[in-house]
């Protein structure tokens, strides 16, 4: 197992996207991981982070100063009473799983995203991936069903397991999540300090 020595915590930018690109790009052409058929562009990917932290927040793990992971939160579903849910991705570099920044990450994630106000958070994984599995598993994620044969990739019907954790309790009169600009960056940049300490 190597080590996760120097290993840093930040927020994503836009600049962000060939790094991420290639790490996301092999899963797309190698891996029902993902249900994208090919990578997306540059440009596609600059998008998408600029998109996410209109409200959400995208983490980077560098290590040695290359970037070897990622994981954002994201839109659950448009309508507005879905605006308190969360759905969480991650992708690790091939050379950086099963050495514990999964669940570094997500731990991240989690509390960045409450500090915003979100209240549930939600992961889907291709089935089977035990990596995945086992993450969500560790963080303490409730399996709450499988959709069955609902992609397909690689002339393969595959099934998505769902999975459902509680950030914070559900209040009456809820106030509406903050978008990150919103957020102290100092509480934020705590939170990524303090998960790599962990």
């Amino acid at each position: 197992m190597a080590s996760l020595s120097n290993l840093r915590l930040r927020l994503a930018s836009e600049d962000d996207a060939e790094s991420v690109l290639a790490i996301y790009g092999p899963v797309c052409e190698s891996s029902a991981s993902t249900f994208e058929f090919a990578p997306p562009s540059v440009e596609d990917v600059r998008e998408r982070i600029r998109f996410v932290l209109t409200k959400w927040v995208w983490i980077i793990a560098e290590q040695n100063e290359k970037v070897i992971g990622y994981a954002y939160g994201g839109e659950h579903r448009k309508r507005a009473a879905y605006q308190w849910s969360v759905e969480l991705s991650i992708f690790l570099d091939s050379t950086s799983r099963n050495q514990g920044l999964g669940k570094t990450m997500i731990k991240a994630l989690l509390e960045i995203l409450k500090l915003q106000g979100y209240v549930t958070a939600f992961a889907g994984t291709t089935l089977p991936n035990a990596g995945s599995q086992g993450l969500v598993n560790k963080l303490g994620f409730e399996e709450i069903g499988v959709f069955r044969n609902i992609g397909y990739k690689f002339d393969t019907w595959h099934d998505v397991g769902w999975y459902q954790k509680q950030i914070q309790k559900p209040e009456a009169n809820q106030s509406p999540p903050r978008p990150l600009s919103e957020v102290s960056p100092e509480a934020v940049n705590a939170i990524l300090a303090s998960s790599i300490a962990d």
